[in-house]
């Protein structure tokens, strides 16, 4: 299988079939359902909705997420690569988050589970290409 490249429309695909695969949350894990978009102001948009029932991993821009990241493509393939951390990115002004935040530690199990399962993925994901 070709590695697909990060940030591209199969890179997103790969994450939904990924998200598609994991197994449903345990009952009453985290405050849901949440939404969190990403902007990559050079690049596309994507947005990443979790349910109790279904993880998905959709291209293109959502009116209200609940939470989101805006940032440039540089930035965002520092960030996945690890050489950037997020908060790092954020204070420097290169990572803008809008929304309410602090879902994001409200759903801190169920994020740290949808990391591991994209973690798991990452063969298939082709980072920092």
């Amino acid at each position: 299988m070709t590695a697909a490249a990060h940030l591209s429309p199969e890179w997103i695909a790969t994450l939904d079939e990924a998200a598609a695969r994991h197994p449903e949350l345990p009952a009453g894990m985290g405050d849901l359902p949440i939404t969190i978009g990403y902007l990559i102001a050079d690049g596309p948009s994507w947005y990443l909705v979790i349910g109790a029932d279904r993880i998905r991993v959709l291209a293109g821009n959502v009116s209200s997420p609940d939470v989101s990241f805006s940032t440039d493509a540089a930035t965002a393939t520092e960030i996945l690569a690890g050489r950037t951390d997020p908060l790092r990115a954020v204070v420097d002004g290169d990572l803008d988050i809008g929304g309410d935040p602090r879902l994001l530690m409200a759903n801190r199990d169920v994020l740290e589970a949808v990391g591991d399962l994209f973690a798991a993925a990452r063969g298939d994901l082709g980072e920092g290409r």
